[in-house]
């Protein structure tokens, strides 16, 4: 009998993932260990077209195939039908040759296969171009005989809500999502089988603005990639005897405005119920108002393609916890926690009746809401009721970030029931949970996690509420790790990549945000002289993010696809050096092959920072030299050594430099345009090994003498944040970790908590006792940067690290400290469940752990004395001590229950 089982089978990062393209049937699965230490030796893949038999009519068998190879194996058999149904399974052998029996069945499907399949229909928009309300378009069609799969093929320029004969096809919102529309447009595949019948039918949409033509950024604007809003969808119904028929979008469908007088994103969605087109979407309709003909237009040459990011839905409901009337009229509700969504209505009201909500993250100190760190962003719904019993409403097209309410309009006093907040977000899967015996920290890892989940909708944005909720480069590289720690964001990633590659300019530069805006015309997102280029933590998100995706999910072919980005980025770096030495300052000017001069890209500095500010120099050469390893280790990956070893050379090369040209004779880290150090400083220095050994210890003790001499005070903003206690876990202050994470005043992730924080702020003085919320031109409550400390909470206060890719490896080294009596976490890897559960009781130290099938681990336990080690009650026979003094055991996968002395 095998001693492991496959389990949890994936396709392309999903769960029976629909409408696939070439190149994406990709599979993975957990391997169940039945007993400790239980590891794959050999595995085979069979694929075989849905409801046909595996042994006689597979388009892909893999045979027996020797390896622990459980991540991405892709597909590599017979041509799939453009539409087709399949299944596959896995057979696994374990480190004995014992066959584990084949796993349940899992399916994936199919898609358009080729472009030009997509000129079978047309654009669709509403014969007014510029009609501001949201237009209904509509069809009415006839299916002969049973139906046997029927799928839903869309996308849109703006955004479309779809229904058929009268229900939703899906509950994703903001379809088809956000990218830069002039390199690609995304699109859905739905399967709508369920929702059609023989004979009469009808399918209707509604479409707005979204991200293609509505209002966008600080500078309010609009048209970024397009000034008409289209629909552009394909309905392929199949009979029992394969034959296929569509419906398409075309000039056959009708149109009409509706009850969604406008949406946008930023501002707002006003909706006047007594303008409803009744049952628009369903057969036999019979209108009293006129539908007109649509406009229509060719499909072109452009770039169509699947979304491979994840859904966006609504995750969660969230009651009121308190409210109040700050005058007559007006009611405020608080609903305990800062997020992302709307609120939903639900009314008993004469008809008429005009509602307007408002949206705020905090109150003024009079207890009213706090708009001004708004900026132009309106966040204002308005809804005129029909008058109709039991009556409800939420946006389709627009969210807000918040946690309080204001509405006004209601006639009298409001019903406890009357809003109910609606969280909405990219469905990411949770993969993550910290516990402590200290609330404070058990409340900084729920503030993350809502800010990240807030802010992880479509693309990783900064902030949800105000007028900018752009994809931000420099935040997304500093919160990565931590992201992956709480949720599963392969696939979102997986999608944001590619928007970040888009907006790459082709001399390698990175964009400060992705998306940024269209190719070839003058408005950009972020309009600039540098044309809304960043470097320096910013842009070396195209290193970063690749790299650490691939170390946490092992796919390999995300270094494959993002490989040119990556050296192309440090390819603008080389080019941007003093001459003859590899350090870089500013305002250079890129020698381009054509002889232009191109402006070097934005630095940020170590942005936020408290009264610190490091040199310039030193942090775009340190990220010169960090984004080149990065370069060298995919280059190795990728089996491209010559690459591999002219990055290796021109490491070294950067790191000699920057000692020579930063680094004092007392081991100080100093730059030529600010003569002062920085804890940021010494951090880049560290943690990225541009040191030689003998100059760390000096360089932590001017790290640590600076934090004491802030009163044991951090001073680092966006760059220097993420690394400042791995960095000092690393080189044994442990304790002053957990001195810092326990602080509550101003600097502070307690000072947030005691202010009432139920997210992470953009400013650590983003509130003030006084004064109340600070400075309003640029003061998010949603912002997620500052919460990267939740990566040391998994790695070294619980003491989750992965040791190898994918956690094939891992080290369970909890770092105790800080008066904790008792930590953990759990985090569901690619591989399954890692978990580490750590408690002291009098001299006695316990930890219980859990290590997935297919993977081993490092259990590092905080003891000299070996001898106390005991396993399940059963002596541990020897161990080796690491550089911390701690005692080190080998384990395979299986639960383990340890017990030591404490030193």
């Amino acid at each position: 009998m095998s001693s492991i089982a496959p389990v949890k089978l994936r396709c392309a990062h999903k769960n029976a993932p629909l409408g696939l393209e070439d190149g994406q049937a990709s599979f993975s699965w957990q391997v169940q260990a039945l007993t400790r230490n239980a590891a794959q030796s050999a595995w085979q893949i069979q694929v075989a077209p849905q409801g046909q038999a595996f042994d006689e009519d597979c388009v892909w068998d893999t045979g027996k195939t020797s390896g622990g190879d459980q991540l991405h194996i892709h597909y590599s058999g017979e041509p799939l039908a453009a539409h087709g149904r399949y299944q596959w399974r896995v057979q696994l052998w374990d480190a004995e040759d014992a066959a584990s029996g084949w796993s349940e069945p899992a399916s994936f499907a199919m898609g358009i296969l080729d472009c030009e399949e997509w000129k079978r229909a047309q654009w669709i928009s509403h014969f007014q171009s510029s009609l501001s309300a949201c237009p209904h378009l509509r069809k009415e069609f006839a299916i002969k005989g049973e139906i046997a799969d029927a799928r839903l093929y869309l996308t849109a320029r703006g955004l479309a809500d779809i229904e058929i004969n009268g229900q939703p096809i899906t509950d994703c919102k903001l379809l088809p999502g956000w990218t830069d529309y002039s390199v690609r447009q995304p699109s859905h595949c739905f399967d709508v089988t369920a929702l059609l019948k023989s004979g009469d039918n009808a399918i209707g949409a509604i479409l707005a603005e979204g991200w293609y033509r509505g209002k966008m950024t600080w500078e309010s604007l609009h048209g970024i990639w397009g000034g008409v809003i289209q629909l552009l969808a394909m309905l392929r119904i199949e009979r029992p005897d394969g034959s296929v028929e569509w419906v398409v979008t075309d000039d056959s469908w009708k149109s009409a405005a509706g009850p969604t007088l406008s949406a946008s994103l930023l501002d707002g969605e006003s909706y006047d119920a007594n303008l409803t087109l009744g049952d628009w979407s369903q057969p036999g309709y019979e209108s009293t108002k006129r539908w007109y003909d649509v406009k229509a237009q060719p499909v072109g040459d452009e770039l169509i393609e699947r979304h491979v990011g994840v859904p966006v839905r609504e995750l969660k409901e969230f009651k009121p916890v308190n409210r109040w009337q700050p005058c007559p009229g007006k009611w405020i509700f608080d609903l305990g926690q800062n997020f992302s969504g709307y609120a939903r209505l639900k009314l008993n009201v004469p008809a008429g009746t005009t509602l307007r909500l408002r949206f705020a993250e905090v109150l003024t100190p009079d207890k009213e809401i706090y708009v001004d760190n708004l900026r132009t962003a309106l966040a204002t719904d308005l809804y005129v009721a029909s008058g109709e019993a039991d009556e409800t409403w939420a946006p389709k097209f627009s969210f807000h970030g918040f946690q309080y309410v204001e509405l006004s309009g209601f006639p009298g006093e409001p019903p406890e029931d009357v809003l109910t907040g609606i969280f909405v977000g990219s469905d990411c899967p949770e993969a993550g949970q910290l516990r402590c015996s200290n609330p404070m920290l058990e409340k900084l890892a729920s503030n993350a996690v809502w800010t990240q989940r807030s802010n992880y909708l479509e693309v990783p944005t900064d902030c949800p509420q105000r007028d900018e909720r752009l994809g931000w480069t420099g935040d997304a590289q500093a919160y990565l790790r931590t992201a992956i720690a709480f949720h599963d964001v392969s696939a979102f990633f997986d999608k944001w990549l590619v928007d970040l590659e888009d907006a790459c300019e082709p001399d390698g530069r990175a964009p400060m945000v992705a998306p940024t805006g269209s190719r070839g015309r003058d408005k950009k997102l972020i309009n600039s002289p540098n044309r809304g280029t960043a470097e320096a933590a910013w842009g070396d998100a195209t290193t970063i993010c690749p790299m650490t995706i691939y170390k946490c999910y092992g796919d390999r072919r995300v270094l494959e696809r993002h490989y040119g980005m990556m050296t192309r980025y440090v390819d603008f770096y080389r080019r941007t050096t003093v001459p003859g030495r590899k350090v870089r300052y500013g305002y250079q000017y890129d020698n381009l092959p054509e002889g232009k001069g191109v402006i070097s890209p934005t630095l940020f500095g170590d942005w936020l920072n408290v009264e610190a500010k490091t040199a310039g120099e030193i942090i775009r050469t340190a990220f010169y030299a960090e984004s080149t390893r990065l370069c060298c280790n995919a280059a190795y990956i990728l089996s491209k050594t010559e690459d591999a070893e002219k990055f290796s050379e021109e490491w070294d090369a950067i790191r000699t430099d920057f000692q020579r040209e930063f680094l004092t004779e007392d081991g100080r880290i100093v730059g030529r345009s600010i003569e002062s150090d920085s804890q940021t400083g010494y951090l880049l220095a560290l943690h990225f090994d541009l040191l030689d050994e003998a100059h760390r210890a000096k360089a932590v003790e001017h790290l640590v003498a600076d934090i004491r001499s802030r009163d044991t005070h951090l001073s680092t903003g966006f760059v220097g944040l993420p690394y400042l206690l791995p960095v000092l876990s690393r080189f044994g202050q442990t304790e002053l970790c957990y001195e810092l994470l326990l602080k509550e005043d101003y600097p502070s992730w307690g000072y947030e908590i005691a202010h009432g924080a139920t997210s992470i702020w953009e400013r650590w003085n983003g509130y003030h006792d006084e004064d109340g919320p600070g400075d309003p031109n640029m003061n998010s409550y949603a912002h997620y940067a500052y919460g990267a400390v939740c990566e040391w909470l998994f790695s070294d206060m619980a003491g989750i690290e992965l040791l190898d890719v994918a956690f094939g490896k891992i080290r369970i080294r909890p770092r105790v400290g800080g008066g904790l009596t008792y930590a953990g976490a759990t985090h569901e890897c690619v591989r399954g469940s890692i978990r580490s559960d750590w408690k002291i009781e009098g001299d006695t130290f316990q930890l219980e752990v859990e290590i997935p099938g297919n993977a081993s681990a490092e259990i590092h336990l905080p003891t000299a004395d070996a001898a106390s080690i005991t396993e399940d009650d059963a002596e541990v026979p020897s161990t080796e001590s690491d550089a911390s003094g701690y005692r080190v055991v080998e384990v395979g996968a299986g639960n383990y229950k340890f017990r030591c002395k404490l030193p």
